[in-house]
């Protein structure tokens, strides 16, 4: 006889592989059929009326009156003889009448209008993160229902049925944490000089954070982040508000702040860009300077 020894991280791919086929080979029919598109229904009703279906009236808007700011900055550049810059103008424009966005990757703002498109990219930014907010919460709800429909079938021991229900949910997680914008084409921070990618959250960082006037002075509020990019500030004597964040810049695991180097936290009616070093994040408000400490 010959000792075989298999590793934790060995029996794991191999049991997680098995999973995933037993899952592919399995076609839900019957009463299980239905309470998955019962389900399916639900969770993409949810997601239209809390998510989509603001993000694209808000989006319209935003772009509406985009429009009318970026026909009087041309009107601006004609009086100055600025062709560069009108021309600029004129094909942001007819980008924003197509329903697409404008990023600093793929429109750089001509000198004279930085304002204007500063302004854009700070209200976009704003209800991508309430999008990304909906889509998480949507996919919550929907989760939690599978969730339970697993644990009735494990209880039943069908095993086949409850595998199946598990890979919808890791699908779910999957789509839940991709870029907020769902218009195809409309965003890409992958490309440009001024891009940077979106680093998958880091699972060892932090969750608890204080939230400091000064570097070193008491908590006068706290911030938490969740895994899923929820975000929820409550300070000493407000109610508490909910966002979104993304870590950016350098990936890797939290060591005191060493690796993860940039937060971006965004709530609806404004945002942080929250940079980490030595673990302590500071970032710029209308308020001031004010940090973020871990609770650990």
């Amino acid at each position: 006889m010959f000792a075989v020894r298999t590793s934790a991280a060995t029996w794991f791919v191999c049991f997680a592989w098995v999973c995933s086929c037993l899952a592919e080979g399995f076609t839900p029919s019957g009463e299980l059929f239905t309470k998955l598109e019962t389900l399916k229904a639900g969770y993409e009703a949810y997601l239209l009326k809390n998510a989509t279906t603001p993000f694209q009236e808000s989006l319209n808007a935003l772009n509406a009156k985009a429009i009318i700011a970026l026909e009087r900055e041309s009107d601006a550049a004609a009086q100055r003889k600025d062709l560069e810059a009108l021309a600029r103008l004129k094909e942001d424009m007819e980008r924003l009448k197509k329903g697409e966005v404008l990023t600093k990757s793929t429109s750089e703002a001509p000198k004279a209008s930085t304002a204007v498109y500063a302004t854009y990219q700070k209200e976009l930014a704003r209800i991508e993160a309430a999008l990304k907010v909906g889509k998480a919460d949507a996919a919550g709800k929907y989760d939690t229902g599978l969730k339970q429909l697993q644990d009735h079938l494990t209880a039943l021991k069908e095993v086949e049925a409850a595998l199946h229900v598990k890979s919808i949910r890791d699908s779910l997680v999957k789509t839940s944490t991709q870029e907020p914008s769902l218009i195809a084409g409309q965003r890409d921070n992958s490309k440009g000089p001024n891009s940077q990618p979106v680093i998958p959250l880091d699972e060892n960082m932090p969750r608890k954070w204080a939230y400091l006037i000064e570097p070193e002075g008491g908590a006068r509020g706290w911030v938490v982040f969740t895994q899923d990019g929820k975000a929820e500030f409550t300070g000493m004597h407000k109610n508490p508000d909910s966002g979104a964040w993304e870590q950016k810049m350098t990936p890797g695991t939290w060591t005191k702040g060493k690796k993860l180097n940039q937060l971006i936290v965004t709530f609806p009616d404004y945002s942080w860009d929250v940079r980490i070093e030595n673990g302590i994040g500071k970032m710029d408000t209308d308020m001031g300077a004010r940090y973020l400490k871990p609770n650990q």
